[in-house]
């Protein structure tokens, strides 16, 4: 029967077996609860007025079953994976939920995405470029954006700094869930790449511009070309500047995830960015000019991703960047999402209709 002490227990096997942080497991194993929160079951747990206490052997089976769905398609495991997990630390119908060790990597439901994969999928790059250029010539409509494109890794640079970018969404959600101090004032209406959209307020540099762009780039990969050129531009123009990507992306370290959203320049070098609440010019200083995969050293638990109301922070920033802050502070998140995987072992989300 499940009670306080199983359901803690089966939170702390689902953590151990996935290697995650805690909070992240209450998150994930409450929302198999038919979309529960954790606070909430674990209340009715605790006064004996749940409605998964005293359930009747058909309802248990189709929770466990809902259970393994829930895994599979939040966890990014596969089926049968998901259903051995859920047998392992269920708090059903046993005292004592127990561990199971997941491999997320070898695991996968097959739903991260290789770039590469994508192209070889089109065969050459340069193959893919020429179709897509007479796609370009013969539809005048998108000829001034993309004519004067010379190779394949021309597209694929503007092809990566072409997704929308809302000025006002990126500063709602910095203000609001980091409280980074960014001036309301110097806040554009309009957006141009290398234009600064808004202002922060930095205590070491004074006002520092705010660059926003709708590319992703990873920690640890030095060879991304079009980052490169972005922060060669941008620090050739200012002594202080802070760039801030569409896609935050995240990766587990020491049991706690870590999520990158852009990057800051001051004395004469770059350094990641992370979405927690410690001022970006202050995260400059600490991290250094030389933790370019943020894992030697990796940072203290003060850089770590937070919950916020049952959910993981960079999935809130994620959904207030790609549909803004509605009405009376809601923010529709992102349920459904794709995740790009790189080579560092780096993961973002990608939000896809369904």
């Amino acid at each position: 029967m499940l009670n306080k002490d199983s359901l803690e227990l089966a939170c702390k096997a689902l953590a151990n077996s996935l290697k995650i942080d805690i909070k992240v497991a209450q998150f994930h194993l409450a929302n198999s609860f038919y979309g529960s929160s954790w606070v909430k079951l674990k209340t009715e747990v605790e006064q004996g007025k749940s409605r998964f206490q005293n359930m009747s052997p058909i309802a248990i089976k189709e929770l466990l079953e809902e259970m393994a769905l829930s895994f599979s398609i939040n966890l990014n495991v596969n089926n049968s994976i998901a259903s051995e997990l859920v047998q392992s630390i269920e708090p059903l119908t046993q005292s004592n939920p127990r561990s199971l060790s997941v491999n997320l990597d070898k695991h996968s439901n097959g739903e991260y995405v290789d770039i590469a994969e994508l192209f070889e999928l089109v065969g050459d790059t340069e193959d893919m470029f020429k179709a897509f250029k007479q796609m370009v010539d013969e539809d005048h409509e998108i000829t001034d954006i993309f004519g004067g494109l010379e190779g394949s890794a021309d597209l694929e640079s503007q092809l990566r700094l072409s997704l929308p970018v809302h000025a006002s969404n990126y500063f709602d959600i910095l203000t609001h869930l980091v409280n980074w101090n960014l001036d309301s004032d110097t806040l554009s209406s309009t957006y141009t790449p290398y234009s600064h959209s808004f202002y922060l307020n930095s205590a070491l540099y004074g006002q520092v511009p705010v660059y926003l762009f709708s590319y992703l780039t990873t920690p640890g990969d030095n060879q991304d070309l079009l980052h490169n050129n972005v922060k060669d531009k941008l620090a050739k123009n200012n002594k202080a500047a802070l760039l801030i990507f569409r896609a935050p992306t995240f990766k587990e370290l020491n049991g706690h995830i870590y999520t990158v959203v852009g990057a800051f320049y001051a004395n004469a070098y770059w350094s990641y960015i992370l979405l927690c609440a410690i001022p970006p010019d202050e995260q400059h200083k600490l991290i250094g000019p030389n933790n370019d995969d943020l894992e030697n050293p990796i940072l203290d638990t003060s850089f770590t991703t937070q919950v916020c109301e049952e959910i993981p922070t960079n999935l809130i920033y994620f959904s207030a960047i790609s549909d803004g802050v509605l009405e009376e502070g809601i923010i529709n998140i992102k349920e459904e999402t794709l995740l790009f995987k790189g080579e560092t072992g780096w993961v973002s989300h990608v939000y896809y209709p369904i």
